[in-house]
């Protein structure tokens, strides 16, 4: 029989095994080329039933010595392929269930009569002569049968649509779908993913609506709305109206393109833009303030313990924050994760993180297999280790003089700030193909000011409006302060996109890095990161040339590469506002491919379509020619 040692080694062990192999199983389906057809379902659930019984065969390490860590090595791998399998076929059936919810073809491109209610924030759009209208997310609740249940569509003034919808109310409509399409191109984010991750399966116009029923009192969408139209009822500025709506209610599409481009220039865009982070970062706050101010009452510590008070309250905090941030899919993943490590750090058994963050990412991915292919999980799931890893191990007591409490404090935030900072840094090179090398010292800067002095008074201006007006003032430090970080020298270090092996080795040697592990593993660890960032594609040989079409919808880019130079031809057209390709899509592939100058800049002639990027490009590449 085993010692009871050498029985609790292994047990964690095969829990991580289980949960790791189940999460490789969910994510390992968005990889493949096609859906399993039933032959191989049905092979993989025997394959299933038959590693469960080996599993269970083996739920205890036998014999002693080598012949122990044998068959646990046996006995891990075994978990770990029945993790795969189950998760495979769990993500097979809701992958099934999600792509059969598809716009038939006899529905494209003609009227359709549905019920919809509005279920999101209407964004502003901008039409051919800048013609004002919506883009409207609509759940139908009354459709034909073969036109799926969520849609995108786009609402212009005209003959039958006088009254623009809002949020929460429900109409009676007539639309014109299409299937979802959007730019697919090597390096950038894929838009057809992200909106399948939301349910979103048709896009269109709406031809004609009437609207049956306002939005009922307790519709979230519809206060969401009402928040945004007073925010911009008592802030003019158009860059403090649009952040602090953001960071009131979670609505950022209002933030223009060059902002979007200071914010990640300065390393600081997580705070606006990933809600895992900011959700996790607002919810580790709430959690120390309520652990200090609890700590300074007897009663209270007497009926409820000050480290459970403030792990429970800072979920709460972080559930409140994200209902009315819009509860959308990134922050329902953020709060779930936290959720579970709440109830794991809450129980009577020691977990180890590891092992707790595994539970968590494996039930988030449960409820959307998606998101384990997303940029946000990832960040989301980084950040709560990082912070969990920043804990420190021993707080200085509550009787010590202010000035060493102050101290600590400060220096704990400093801490969690480089490791947050280093320890992400892999990532957002991975996702972005960027890394901000000002992003500590504008952390230091931005973090405070946003959480500590923005959100509140964005958030407080619910209750006392002219609170809103402070924080346009803030903003406006807020964004002086990142304009000087950016023109320091080397402020951002543009990478090509690696291939996934070097991706792989990077997370892994993060890992290393971060664990408190001997130090020659952590100097392995940094080696890990080296094929990451050495890492240069290959240019065409000498007398040849490769020739890339990039996909900018309506309009022209084309990139023309040779052993020494590269040539663009047309830069992609403008779209509505400030935004237009050349920043939007064709400076991002060009960066992703490695490309740091262009030696030639053709536009063959004055036309938005194949002029509007020039600008963005003129100023985001140094470029020798222009013709």
């Amino acid at each position: 029989m085993p010692t009871p040692s050498a029985h609790a080694t292994w047990q964690p062990a095969s829990g991580l095994a289980l949960l790791l192999g189940g999460m490789a199983g969910l994510a390992a389906l968005q990889f493949l080329p096609r859906l399993l057809v039933p032959a191989e379902q049905g092979l993989l659930a025997l394959l299933a039933l038959g590693l469960t019984g080996l599993a269970w065969r083996w739920r205890r390490v036998a014999g002693a010595g080598g012949g122990v860590v044998g068959r646990a090595g046996g006995k891990l791998a075994v978990l770990a392929a029945l993790g795969l399998a189950l998760g495979l076929l769990w993500a097979q059936q809701r992958a099934a269930a999600r792509l059969a919810d598809a716009l038939a073809p006899a529905h494209i491109a003609q009227p359709v009569e549905v019920l919809a209610v509005v279920d999101g924030l209407p964004q502003a759009l901008q039409g051919h002569g800048g013609l004002a209208g919506r883009r409207l997310a609509l759940r139908l609740l009354e459709r034909p049968p073969g036109v799926p249940e969520q849609v995108s569509v786009s609402w212009f003034p005209g003959p039958g649509r006088a009254q623009a919808p809002l949020a929460g109310e429900r109409w009676r409509m007539q639309l014109r779908l299409k299937p979802v399409q959007a730019l697919q191109n090597p390096g950038l984010p894929d838009a057809e993913l992200w909106l399948l991750e939301r349910g979103v399966r048709a896009q269109g116009t709406v031809r004609e609506g009437a609207r049956q029923a306002a939005a009922p009192w307790w519709s979230l969408q519809a206060a969401r709305e009402r928040v945004r139209l007073a925010i911009h009822q008592h802030v003019q500025e158009p860059r403090a109206r649009s952040v602090l709506t953001g960071l009131a209610i979670g609505d950022q599409a209002g933030v223009a393109a060059a902002d979007w481009g200071l914010l990640r220039d300065t390393g600081v865009v997580h705070l606006f833009a990933v809600s895992g982070l900011h959700i996790t970062w607002f919810a580790w706050l709430a959690a120390g303030l309520v652990r200090l101010l609890w700590r300074r009452s007897a009663w209270l510590c007497a009926r409820w313990p000050a480290a459970a008070a403030a792990r429970w309250l800072g979920l709460a905090a972080a559930l409140a924050y994200a209902l009315v941030a819009g509860w959308g899919v990134p922050a329902q993943r953020t709060v779930g994760l936290l959720a579970v490590l709440v109830l794991l750090q809450s129980s009577a058994r020691i977990w180890p993180w590891a092992l707790a963050l595994s539970l968590a990412g494996l039930l988030v991915g449960l409820a959307d297999p998606w998101a384990l292919v997303t940029p946000g999980f990832w960040l989301s799931f980084a950040a709560v280790a990082l912070l969990m890893q920043a804990a420190p191990d021993e707080r200085a007591p509550p009787d010590c003089p202010w000035w060493r409490r102050a101290g600590a404090g400060a220096w704990l935030m400093l801490r969690v700030q480089g490791l947050a900072t280093a320890g992400l840094a892999p990532l957002t090179l991975i996702f972005f193909g960027q890394v901000s090398l000002v992003g500590l010292l504008c952390n230091l800067f931005a973090v405070p000011l946003v959480t500590s002095l923005l959100v509140p008074l964005a958030l407080g201006g619910l209750l006392l409006a002219p609170l809103w007006q402070l924080g346009a003032w803030g903003v406006d430090l807020l964004f002086a302060g990142l304009e000087l970080a950016r023109r320091l020298p080397l402020a951002v270090w543009w990478a090509p996109q690696a291939p996934a092996y070097a991706q792989a080795l990077a997370c892994a040697g993060l890992v290393l890095v971060l664990l408190r592990l001997p130090r020659a593993l952590r100097l392995l660890g940094l080696g890990l990161l080296l094929p990451l960032l050495l890492w240069a594609p290959a240019r065409p040989a000498v007398g040849s040339f490769q020739l890339s079409v990039i996909d900018v919808g309506q309009g022209s880019a084309i990139w023309v590469q040779t052993a020494g130079h590269d040539l663009l031809f047309d830069a992609g057209p403008r779209w509505g506002g400030d935004s237009d390709a050349g920043a939007r899509v064709v400076l991002p592939v060009l960066r992703a491919q490695g490309v740091g100058r262009l030696d030639a800049l053709v536009i063959s002639h004055d036309d938005a379509d194949h002029s509007g990027g020039g600008a963005s490009l003129l100023a985001g590449l140094p470029v020798r020619e222009r013709w």
